[in-house]
Parts: structure tokens; sequence; C-alpha cells
């Protein structure tokens, strides 16, 4: 969650501090730097676009494929919707494991968000978990930020949320992971505490010459 909210951040600050407005045009895993605490830094700024007064600019020839909005197939301007769309495909990178074009799988799963949204239209978040985390997940965090995956990688560009949206989000369910995680972790030390304290004490015996 970390990484993901730190690349949010990065996007909103484009979209919605600077003067004018800069829609990024280029996300991808590759384009992503981490530093030693894995603080994101966004690379690649070819990319960058500055916002015509329609909110669209730009081509959409520099998205890698797999990042590429569907409206683009249709329409090449790149917009702050088609950033949105390109983040939701770099979270479900983080959360899977996966590639967002892996042409070593089958037909049905080459393409990682298309893969994405069968699954979660029926539901099956543990099957998007990446099989490495082997379960160690808080699950209702996952389901949440799922459902932040669906609406970013929604076929609608109308439909997806602003990114600043998507910021708060994933800021909550980080709190929420963060309070769960020490929660647990209190739990346990009270446990322990219980259990030592219901442990027969060891006298010592004092044997008088």
């Amino acid at each position: 969650m970390k990484i993901a909210e730190g690349v949010a951040k990065a996007l909103e600050y484009l979209h919605n501090q600077k003067l004018p407005p800069i829609i990024y045009g280029g996300l991808k895993t590759t384009g992503i730097l981490l530093d030693e605490n894995y603080n994101p830094k966004l690379s690649d700024s070819n990319c960058v676009n500055h916002v015509a007064r329609s909110g669209y600019t730009g081509e959409h020839e520099k998205l890698a494929y797999g990042y590429i909005a569907t409206e683009l197939f249709f329409s090449s301007r790149v917009s702050f919707k088609t950033d949105v769309y390109s983040f939701g495909v770099v979270l479900v990178e983080l959360i899977s494991g996966r590639k967002a074009i892996d042409r070593t799988r089958t037909s049905g799963e080459i393409c990682m968000a298309l893969w994405a949204r069968r699954l979660l239209r029926s539901k099956k978040f543990k099957e998007i978990a990446d099989p490495l985390m082997k379960g160690q997940y808080p699950y209702r965090g996952l389901v949440q930020a799922l459902g932040l995956v669906k609406m970013c990688i929604h076929r609608k560009f109308i439909k997806r949320p602003p990114i600043a949206e998507v910021v708060t989000t994933l800021s909550k369910i980080a709190s929420q992971i963060y309070e769960e995680e020490r929660g647990t972790t209190e739990a346990g030390v009270q446990r322990n505490l219980v259990n030592l304290l219901h442990q027969p004490c060891c006298r010592t015996q004092v044997v008088v010459e």
C-alpha cells in the first residue's frame, strides 16, 4: 500500500497542484523508481503532457500496451482518467505479482486487466492476490483495494474516480491495515502476559542452617 499510495499522490500532485495541470500519460511499473525506504518516484518525464482547455492532450503512442485505457482504442487523446486507468493496472500488478502483459500465460490471462475484471465480477478476490503471500494479508484490506481497482480500470472513463479520491481511499486502507496489525500485535502481547501471570511462580527455598 505504501508504494501505491505514493504513486497516487504523485499523480494527484500533477493533476491538481501543478499549474497548468499535467497528465502523466505513461504510467507503468518500469517507470516507478524506489528508494531504500520503498518511497516511489515517477521517472520517464518524456511522457508528461500539459493539459489543454478541453481537458485532453497528446497522443497515446507513449503508453505501454496493457496500461492503455479502453477509450484510447477509439480516440488518441489522453486525459486525467487515462492516468487513473494506468494507475489501476499498476495497483493490480502490486497486488497480484503479475505483469500487465504476460505472453507466457494462457490466452485468457495474457492481459492482466481483463483477467482481473473477470475475477472481480465473480468476487474471486483471493485468486487475484499474489500466491507468494500465501494468504498472509488482511482480507478486508484486499477486498477494499480490489474494489478501488475495479473502479480505476472501469471500461467507461466517466465511472473512474478522480485521483484525489484514489489517494483518500488508499490512505484509509493503509491506516486501517496499520491499526489492525497493531491491534493484533497488542492482543498477542496481552495474551502472552496473561499466560505468564497464570504460570506457577518459582519458589526459592531458604535453608536455615
